[in-house]
């Protein structure tokens, strides 16, 4: 039997990312990403090791990949890998990231080292019941994460 975890964290609403003005200092430290390509990505997270926010939004695979491996060209795993390295972040959005449980295990690991990252949202993504349960064992070790957002 499949138990199913929901995680509600309250807390004072945050300011939406477009209608917020940022700081010369914020913006030194926050990166947004809309449509880019999945190694056009991973080589801006390798540039800004320092980055403390990001935003990473409906990320396209690379055009060898699709004609490679087609429908299979899943490389989402790169992208959370390159954040791994990313030891500052407070805030991370992947939304619309074509995330699944599978990608869910690398995504584990991250929130288990990752002992700065505060707000985490993963919505619009395709997680069930098992990623679910990764991010559930994930946070038995993880007390930094505040606010997670996991709307499917």
């Amino acid at each position: 039997m499949d138990t199913f975890f929901f995680l509600y964290m309250p807390r004072k609403p945050r300011k939406s990312f477009s209608n917020r003005r940022f700081t010369k200092e914020e913006k030194a430290k926050t990166l947004c990403i809309k449509n880019g390509l999945i190694h056009e990505i991973v080589d801006k997270l390798n540039e800004n090791l320092q980055l403390e926010q990001l935003v990473i939004t409906s990320p396209k695979p690379d055009p060898e990949c699709i004609r490679l491996f087609g429908e299979a060209c899943d490389v989402i795993d790169d992208v959370i890998e390159a954040i791994f390295h990313l030891k500052n972040l407070k805030s991370l959005s992947l939304n619309d990231c074509g995330i699944e449980d599978f990608n869910m295990i690398a995504m584990r690991r991250l929130l288990e080292e990752n002992e700065k990252l505060t707000y985490l949202n993963l919505t619009g993504n395709q997680i069930g019941h098992r990623g679910a349960g990764y991010i559930a064992q994930a946070l038995k070790t993880n007390s930094s994460i505040k606010e997670l957002k996991l709307v499917m």
